[in-house]
């Protein structure tokens, strides 16, 4: 059988192997899964939940072995990983509050089902496929898995082939906690484990990854009419304005920019400043940037730390070179570290257009393009122009406004006076418009995604209101309850005087 070998971004190592799964091993692990579910379908919501405490527990205490596999295989720094920790853990905190309100049935009343009485009822999907990518491994695997779960689902999860340990790891976890045996199943493997996995007949995906690779996986969901949550790339911009506090907006937009060496879907890419504040705010960006540390994750003060994969280390250097040779300035790095392992460092650029790859297409790296505008206005017409339509976020001292302005940036999170901080928010759903994709995870539309909702109904005052065989009198009574229901007062005022 062949193997995916993971290795440690920052020195090369070889830390383990996993296996490529099989088209015959997902479909076992998707019939196993199914098998599993019918049992953990019938509990109720809050019984579900009270099962799922064993994670939280598990999590916290596998909490340095998982964020020393996550710096070991990935590559980010330590406060990080630690952080794809806490985010499962918050998710698993505000599904045990509030699943069970969020599923809850619902009495409706409709006027044309006045004879009936009318329920619409949560009920799991089944098995729910996730395909999660390697910049988020933990989190971006249990966030999908825990809403599943919670809804009353099985789980199959196919991690990146670059970090296959940290999924094996979900698998563990979910052992530990003491999970129904085949509930959550973990199939390792490239590409093609993917498309098996799609094939397998799964009630619902959730795929994490790039916008090229998104369309492919929704040209094949389609042909299985699987239904699809995408969380897709990302071009995400930051807009400063002259009145902005521009030591906080440096400070924020550079974390905002360079968490886990902006290997982030959410990370700041572009930044539209005001020309009044530009020459200042791109001064006390470059000097804060240049202040940071580069280099493995192991010395916990590193914070921009290595660059997973060798395909977006090539991006960077394309990138940049691109950019120079149209004629950016790069103020700040520009080039790779020398030495083992794959690290790039702070990387600040100016003179940009749109034209520029940096301008339009995902980066996934250490790297801020600064562009000056003459107001708002262009700034906020530049954001919007993008394929992509993540998140954005606006600076400035005028709380009022910067509110009336975040309505207007086509994103799915508008932050002002920050960036970012929302992908550990689990009350608030996640997801993006455009290229960024479509559905919701996390929050209250992330758990509804991973559930039908039936219609129930069921006799109350006997007898139907239409049925067979039609008549003249049945052809007047639907045209005076046209008028009833729907006509002014006039109308019905006519129909009351000729049948009153």
């Amino acid at each position: 059988m062949e193997n995916l070998i993971s290795r440690n971004p920052a020195t090369g190592e070889e830390l383990g192997r996993a296996p490529v799964c099989t088209p015959e091993q997902v479909q076992a692990a998707v019939t196993a899964a199914r098998a599993a579910q019918a049992a953990w379908g019938d509990l109720t919501v809050r019984q579900r939940m009270h099962e799922l405490k064993r994670l939280s527990r598990v999590l916290v205490e596998q909490a340095d072995a998982i964020a020393r596999l996550i710096v070991a295989e990935q590559g980010k720094n330590q406060v990080e990983a630690y952080g794809e920790v806490v985010t499962a853990l918050e998710l698993l905190h505000f599904y045990r509050g509030h699943a069970a309100g969020i599923l809850r049935t619902r009495t409706v009343s409709p006027r044309l089902g006045v004879l009936r009485s009318n329920r619409i009822v949560a009920r799991p999907r089944g098995v729910v496929g996730i395909i999660s990518p390697w910049n988020y491994p933990l989190a971006l695997s249990m966030e999908p898995l825990i809403a599943a779960l919670a809804a009353g689902n099985a789980a199959v999860l196919k991690p990146s082939e670059y970090t296959p340990l940290v999924g094996l790891k979900v698998g563990e976890l979910a052992r530990l906690a003491g999970l129904p045996q085949g509930l959550v199943q973990v199939v390792t493997g490239d590409a093609s484990t993917g498309r098996a996995l799609i094939a397998a007949g799964i009630d619902k995906l959730v795929f994490t990854g790039s916008a090229a690779n998104g369309r492919k996986v929704a040209a094949l969901a389609g042909e299985h009419l699987v239904p699809l949550t995408l969380e897709l790339g990302g071009k995400d911009a930051a807009i400063v304005l002259a009145d902005a506090d521009l030591d906080k907006a440096a400070a924020g937009i550079l974390w905002g920019a360079l968490l886990n060496a902006g290997q982030a879907c959410l990370a700041v890419e572009r930044v539209y400043v005001e020309e009044a504040a530009a020459a200042a705010f791109i001064e006390k960006l470059t000097a804060k940037a240049a202040r940071l540390r580069t280099g493995p994750a192991m010395d916990p003060t590193n914070e921009v730390c290595a660059i997973t994969t060798e395909a977006q280390m090539n991006v960077l250097k394309q990138q940049v070179a691109e950019a120079r040779q149209m004629g950016a300035r790069v103020l700040l790095g520009g080039d790779p570290l020398p030495g083992a392992g794959r690290f790039f460092p702070p990387t600040i650029i100016v003179d940009v257009s749109e034209e520029m790859a940096v301008m339009r297409e995902e980066t996934f790296g250490p790297l801020i393009a600064i562009r000056r505008v003459k107001d708002v206005e262009e700034a906020i017409r530049l954001t919007n122009a993008s394929a992509y339509g993540l998140t954005a976020s606006l600076w400035t001292r005028d709380v009022a406004r910067g509110r009336r302005l975040l309505t207007r940036l086509e994103v799915g999170d508008a932050a002002l006076n920050d960036h970012g901080t929302s992908t550990g928010y689990a009350e608030v759903g996640w997801g993006g418009r455009k290229a960024s994709g479509y559905g919701k995870t996390r929050g209250a539309e992330g758990l509804r995604e991973m559930v039908v909702w039936q219609h129930i109904s069921w006799p109350r005052l006997g007898g139907q209101m239409m049925g067979f065989p039609y008549s003249a009198k049945k052809v007047e009574f639907v045209r005076t309850l046209i008028k009833v229901l729907f006509g002014n007062w006039k109308e019905r005022l006519s129909l009351f005087r000729r049948h009153g």
